[in-house]
């Protein structure tokens, strides 16, 4: 994840954390491996092809809340 107002830069993995919300839209728990970040990932519906979706990060490290508008989402399954 890159953090451009606080130019910090780090690779992130789930910790098989992906939960579908009631109302059919994904939350995403991602973490980096020294800690320095710990966030939520939350799409908007409807999920749209290509750049078009909004996804509402929020986070604990470093804290703090934002909104992409401009977001990739692929959601797959069943």
């Amino acid at each position: 994840m890159y953090f451009y107002a606080l130019g910090i830069t780090k690779g992130v993995f789930g910790h098989d954390a992906v939960d579908e919300n009631l109302d059919g839209s994904y939350t995403l728990a991602v973490h980096s491996a020294d800690g320095s970040v710990n966030c939520w990932l939350t799409n908007s519906l409807p999920v749209r092809h290509g750049p078009a979706n909004q996804v509402d990060v929020n986070c604990s490290a470093p804290f703090g809340t934002a909104t992409s508008p401009n977001a990739v989402v692929n959601v797959t399954g069943p």
